[in-house]
């Protein structure tokens, strides 16, 4: 499914050749590699890979982000319809917002990442499900505030990288820096790679420590929701209603995996 997604958006870039939007041979470069890293998310198996293929895509992002700046053509009377102004305000907020939540997610997620490994020795799937279960089984050193500090510290780092709701503020000015095929990427393939891998991640690799994780997931959905939904009708960007419309709608959806989880 992701590759015939990743087959149509080709398809859909393909039509922008004779478009008076001119996007460099950088913007199409990073874009390719995004389509071959993304869904190698998919066959790690340990904490680690998977956060060693987050940081990778992340960089891709940013670099994407970099040379997303709009470039247009010249018009019939040979004078140039480009705004450096414009362009260059909004496209230095996308570059600010974006390195810094990538960043403190990082850091929060190399954090869970020590952690775990401290505890168990190791990020693999397969023997943190079943230390999981000999700790419950026999009691030993089973701290369910401790547990439940880093699976929180683990979903906030995940959901402050996509940029999701209510940590979804610095994802509006990137919505409003780069250009419509860009949000295209952003809402479609890119999103829903992260989401599916998630659903995938919780439930399966790690389903021994749902008990921690859904609480929180739950609290984000409320939280989330109403502060998204209490913004929404105060919107003056078509991009911004976008990124709104995005954020709702992957509340939904979660809503529909944590209940069928539970």
């Amino acid at each position: 499914m992701i590759l015939s997604l990743n087959f149509f958006f080709i398809l859909i870039a393909s039509f922008l050749v004779n478009s008076k939007i001119n996007y460099n041979t950088d913007y199409f470069f990073a874009l390719a590699n995004l389509n071959n890293f993304l869904p190698l998310l998919f066959l790690s198996n340990t904490i680690f890979t998977f956060f060693f293929i987050l940081e990778v895509n992340s960089t891709i992002i940013f670099y994407k982000f970099i040379v997303s700046k709009i470039w247009y053509t010249k018009t019939n009377n040979n004078e140039s319809t480009q705004n450096n102004n414009l362009v260059s305000t909004s496209h230095l907020n996308v570059l600010f917002f974006q390195y810094w939540s990538t960043f403190f997610s990082s850091t929060i997620f190399l954090f869970f990442l020590i952690n775990i490994i401290y505890i168990y020795g190791s990020t693999e799937f397969f023997f943190l499900n079943f230390l999981s279960i000999f700790q419950a089984e026999f009691k030993l050193n089973l701290n369910t505030v401790y547990f439940f500090l880093l699976f929180s510290a683990f979903i906030f780092s995940f959901f402050l990288k996509i940029g999701f709701a209510p940590l979804q503020l610095f994802k509006i000015e990137v919505y409003k820096g780069i250009p419509f095929l860009s949000i295209f990427f952003y809402t479609t393939f890119y999103f829903l790679v992260y989401f599916l891998y998630f659903g995938l991640l919780i439930f399966v690799y790690l389903s021994n420590f749902l008990q921690y994780i859904y609480i929180i997931i739950l609290g984000f959905i409320v939280f989330g929701g109403l502060f998204v939904i209490s913004l929404l009708f105060d919107v003056n960007f078509v991009k911004a209603f976008f990124a709104y419309s995005t954020l709702l709608n992957s509340l939904l959806f979660l809503s529909v995996l944590v209940s069928g989880a539970i």
